[in-house]
């Protein structure tokens, strides 16, 4: 039996049944580097930089052209779109009651 600290991230990569890990919030934090040479670097690579830097699919990572610009009334009728194919019927706004009469 011990006792190891080491990065979360590496802790979850070695979860077995018989060892477990708990979140130590008062040690010293560390850093993780991530190298690479410098200049031009294949699909793989920027793609694998953009997911380390944190960058969501849906963002610019790994698209050779930008998409397309939405404007808000597009949005809001792709959200209501979206609701109504899960059955979701639009409710009162928030804050205000449909049944409360006006004084």
């Amino acid at each position: 039996m011990g006792v190891l600290i080491v990065p979360q991230s590496l802790a979850r990569l070695h979860h077995r049944k018989d060892l477990t890990y708990r979140p130590v919030t008062d040690a010293p934090g560390s850093a993780v580097g991530l190298a690479v040479p410098a200049g031009e670097q294949t699909e793989a690579v920027a793609e694998f930089i953009g997911i380390v830097r944190g960058r969501k699919a849906g963002s610019s990572r790994g698209r050779a052209e930008p998409a397309p610009k939405r404007t808000a009334r597009e949005k809001t009728l792709a959200k209501q779109a979206a609701r109504a194919a899960a059955g979701k019927t639009p409710g009162p706004s928030k804050g205000k009651s449909a049944k409360r009469p006006r004084r």
